[in-house]
């Protein structure tokens, strides 16, 4: 979900797969949440000037 310059939200579905990158830090207790952002596509630039950056997330396999 992003909101433009005029406080009108827009909401965008994720493909399947698809995961907004982040990093979680903690320190001392406290817990933070940095999402990583880029330039936001041409045909979405008059909403905002970032844009959270997407992922593909692997599949992992846990050994048991």
């Amino acid at each position: 979900m992003e909101k433009n310059h005029d406080e009108k939200y827009h909401w965008f579905s994720l493909a399947t797969g698809m995961a907004i990158q982040a990093l979680l830090a903690e320190r001392k207790g406290e817990k933070r949440l940095y999402v990583i952002t880029e330039e936001t596509p041409h045909e979405h630039h008059c909403i905002h000037g970032r844009w959270s950056r997407l992922a593909r997330l692997k599949k992992i396999i846990k050994n048991c």
